[in-house]
């Protein structure tokens, strides 16, 4: 059995616009960085996969490169390369670095005054890539394509500048950066900063060149040219702490290099060549990461899903694969190109982009390659890499046993958050969350089994509401979904918990429309429709309840409807696209689409009602009218032509409700039409008001100050005589 393995991926965030990713290192699992261009940045904690810090930086900002994070006790520092910006003037594109500072162990609004403190430098070569890691700390390294590069100090002003020969050109094909502790082959300097480059114009000629940074000083520490590969042919390249250097070509092609730095003078050793696994041929995106001293993870990307490796370099031999299916949260964009990126995060654990969704993904790999690896006499690796038990699984038994045994699960968390010093890490609560979903109960007695399924409830209530429950935890051997495993257990309470809010962020379109289905059914057949109920001022909808009416109730459709409404508009990861598959999978019958159509039709004339008479203003409970139109439209792409057959009796209730629907949309149209008609008779009367009061203003600004002959006259007579405004002062002496 090999001592290595890849799990699948855990949904970390998604977002509608281009993704950049990047990891900070910490004493538990660390935290990821993720650079949304049109949008801002976010930090995500490991421990719990939530979201920490946050910089908006609006809808025209776009980054050079990935934003990085530094934490050092609790503070917290964020750099980032501004591409474009309205704060950015055109001379300064690319060359712009912004920084934050956060600290977590401040309260509130003390972290939003630190957090708006936003320092800004310009430096003199454009940036491509930031390196910020502890061991450089308080300094930053700002690198550019060129390999020209910047030592900035914290508050980002330059320190030391490496910049390039005028008469040589080179292009950057990648950057390395290790840790004195981290570095095998160079360890006399603070960090080592490794960068392979191509000649530009020249088709065979690779260089690699080492720099050592020691406090706020850059060494350079030797070159050595490489020309046995074509360099414009290389698609990826990584380089382990060991200094083993890998680099892929287009023609699939995978050979390997050793960097010797002791003793001087450097030197790059071409070691062999093999091919890339089968599953990686030809692909249309790949990325690579090294895993281990001589071990990497290869991803890649195909029309459905992403083939990942791990790959013995000294062997030539993959030791372990998966393939990880897309969800629809990572779906292709307009384009249709799957882009890939990988970064070595941990032992345990890498990050992964696809798109612009960011996953987390678990592997473990031995440190060394080995034979009794390769052939498989190694012992089985635990995610810490060790042959082990870890605390971890200890306590993920202990639960289990506590389980099936009728225990105190309440007690078991207790002890294992104590342990865990309150957190739980994104690994433990993905064990929990199947323990407690597929873990039978049936060998106990009834009044244990009873007493099981609350105390399991009351676990999954308190996780769901610290927003660490991520639906894509349900572990993938199951052939059920989250939102279906908990309604396989009737359990509607916690399905509402977690669509309340968006406390589980990642549910797909198409299970949240599966879930819907049955609620639609329960509510046919305890409400059938009346024969009136096709009328447009005849359709009475239920108001939505806060909760069912008991414990496993399926709960009323409008109270379900409007948290699948809200949960979707507020969802980043929704598409109209998904939407519309979801309902075309389970909406196939004309009475089901009716009952949704006939709520959401309500809510709309409600809306539309209320810009007439906002006295009538719709319930609370009732979602907004943009996210009631984000779910009708696409509702309506997937089921019109099942609504306008003729062929059923329920096809005239169908066709009322589209004519309905229609005649609310004339309506508004005809509200909106008289409101402009409005504003158009008063625009003038309004633009004139605004040019008196400005003129007023202006007037008011110019004289400030300034006093005519009659205000001279009346404040001399004041002073002379004492008086105060109309009343005269007198003294009488006697």
């Amino acid at each position: 059995m090999s001592a290595s393995s890849i799990n699948d991926p855990d949904f970390l965030a998604g977002f509608r616009h281009p993704l950049a990713i990047s990891y900070a290192p910490d004493n538990a699992e660390g935290y990821a960085t993720l650079t949304v261009h049109g949008e801002g940045i976010y930090v995500y904690d490991l421990d719990n996969s939530a979201s920490i810090i946050s910089q908006t930086t609006g809808p025209s900002t776009t980054f050079s490169g990935p934003a990085v994070t530094r934490k050092i006790g609790t503070k917290f520092s964020l750099l980032a390369a501004a591409r474009t910006s309205p704060d950015v003037p055109s001379s300064e594109t690319n060359r712009t670095i912004w920084g934050w500072a956060d600290d977590l162990s401040l309260g509130l609004s003390e972290r939003a005054a630190l957090s708006k403190a936003k320092k800004s430098a310009v430096i003199s070569h454009a940036i491509s890539k930031i390196y910020a890691p502890p061991s450089i700390a308080p300094h930053a390294i700002l690198l550019s394509e060129e390999g020209e590069f910047t030592l900035v100090d914290d508050s980002l002003t330059p320190v030391s500048v490496f910049v390039a020969k005028p008469n040589e050109k080179w292009a950057v094909l990648n950057s390395f950066l290790f840790a004195n502790h981290e570095c095998e082959f160079k360890s006399a300097n603070d960090a080592t900063l490794i960068l392979l480059e191509k000649a530009v114009g020249e088709k065979h000629r690779m260089r690699l060149r080492m720099f050592g940074i020691q406090g706020d000083t850059i060494e350079r520490q030797g070159e050595a040219e490489m020309k046995d590969l074509p360099a414009s042919a290389i698609t990826a390249s990584s380089c382990s702490t060991s200094g083993l250097l890998c680099v892929v070509l287009k023609d699939d092609s995978v050979h390997t290099y050793q960097i010797m730095a002791t003793p001087n003078p450097l030197t790059v050793t071409y070691q062999a060549a093999t091919v890339l696994p089968a599953a990686h041929a030809s692909p249309k995106s790949l990325t690579i990461t090294a895993v281990s001293t001589s071990h990497i993870l290869i991803a890649s990307s195909s029309a459905s899903s992403i083939p990942l490796t791990i790959f013995d370099l000294h062997f030539s031999l993959p030791i372990s694969a998966h393939v990880f299916d897309l969800p629809p949260s990572a779906a292709p964009s307009s384009s249709g190109k799957t882009t890939t990126e990988v970064v070595y995060a941990t032992r345990s654990q890498c990050l992964l982009r696809v798109n612009s969704t960011a996953f987390v993904l678990p592997f473990s790999a031995p440190m060394r390659s080995t034979i009794r690896d390769v052939m498989g006499l190694g012992k089985k690796l635990s995610v810490s890499g060790t042959a082990k038990q870890t605390k971890d699984d200890k306590h993920i038994d202990s639960f289990r046993n506590a389980f099936t045994s009728g225990g105190d699960l309440k007690k078991s968390m207790e002890d294992w958050e104590k342990a865990k010093g309150g957190k739980l890490g994104h690994s433990v609560v993905k064990s929990i969350i199947n323990v407690l979903l597929f873990t039978s109960t049936t060998s106990l007695a009834p009044k244990k089994a009873a007493s099981i399924k609350a105390q399991s409830r009351e676990v999954l209530h308190d996780l769901i509401s610290k927003k660490m429950v991520r639906s894509s935890m349900v572990d993938q051997t199951s052939s059920s979904t989250f939102l279906g495993a908990l309604q396989d257990q009737n359990d509607w309470e916690s399905i509402d918990l977690a669509l309340t809010s968006s406390n589980v962020p990642d549910i797909p379109s198409n299970d949240l429309v599966q879930t819907l289905l049955p609620v639609v059914q329960q509510h046919r057949a305890t409400h059938p429709p009346a024969s009136s109920a096709a009328e447009g001022d005849s359709m009475d909808v239920d108001p939505p309840p806060t909760s069912a009416s008991e414990p496993g109730a399926v709960p009323s459709l409008p109270s379900f409807l409007s948290l699948a409404v809200s949960y979707e508009a507020q969802s980043i990861s929704a598409t109209a696209a998904s939407l519309r598959a979801g309902v075309r999978r389970s909406f196939f019958d004309l009475e089901d689409a009716c009952t949704v159509l006939e709520i959401l039709v309500q809510w709309v004339r409600q809306h539309v009602d209320c810009l007439s008479t906002p006295s009538d203003a719709p319930s609370d409970q009732v979602p907004d009218l943009s996210s009631i139109l984000s779910f009708l439209l696409p509702f309506l792409d997937s089921t019109f032509i099942l609504l306008s057959s003729s062929s059923s009796a329920a096809a005239t209730r169908s066709q009322a409700l589209l004519r309905t629907l229609s005649a609310v949309v004339d309506k508004s149209v005809g509200t909106i039409s008289e409101v402009e008609r409005g504003a158009g008779v008063l625009g003038e009367f309004l633009r004139r008001l605004e040019r008196v009061e400005a003129s007023r203003k202006a007037a008011g600004e110019k004289d400030a100050g300034k006093e005519d002959w009659r205000g001279r006259r009346a404040r001399a007579r004041e002073e002379q005589v004492g008086m105060v405004g109309k009343y005269h002062l007198e003294e009488l002496v006697l």
